[in-house]
């Protein structure tokens, strides 16, 4: 069974709202192969009834203008969760749109850098103990690739307007 969860967007000073939802496949609704964007939670919540969809409780909530310092200070298990479920975003929504995400290539750096973000962020289902994981410059650096990479998509489709 699909759930549906309204995700709100804080980016460059300016609020988004999409709908990501959960199945054998995760994605974001997609109208004429275009990513669905709503200014607001009333804009959605109409949009939703007409299509008959039930979100899940509760919004999640994205603030992707604070990437850069969260990798500053990667270390930080609040931020690798942070980032680990914007990693997933990106990820789902690279998906949905049919674009590359660097994130999702399957290379070592990545996959270790993955992991540690993973792991990093501390999940009440997977502690045995605390891991605070280090990274040097070059992972940092990918770090911003990764979510620079991420942040591309997400311009690209933030300016159509469907309902036009």
């Amino acid at each position: 069974m699909t759930k549906y969860y309204l995700t709100k967007i804080i980016y460059n000073g300016l609020t988004y709202f999409f709908i990501w939802y959960s199945n054998d496949e995760d994605g974001f609704l997609l109208f004429n192969q275009r990513l669905l964007v709503f200014s607001s939670v009333e804009e959605a919540n109409i949009f939703a009834d007409k299509e008959h969809i039930i979100f899940e409780k509760g919004i999640t909530v994205f603030y992707l203008s604070k990437i850069t310092e969260l990798i500053d200070n990667v270390e930080i298990s609040q931020n690798c969760q942070s980032l680990i479920d914007t990693w997933h975003l990106f990820s789902d929504l690279s998906k949905s749109l049919n674009e590359e995400f660097v994130g999702d290539y399957n290379d070592e750096e990545i996959v270790d850098i993955y992991n540690k973000l993973f792991y990093g962020s501390n999940l009440k289902l997977l502690k045995n103990e605390e891991y605070h994981p280090s990274f040097n410059v070059d992972e940092k650096n990918k770090c911003l690739e990764i979510f620079q990479s991420g942040l591309s998509i997400l311009n690209k489709y933030l300016n159509y307007d469907f309902r036009k």
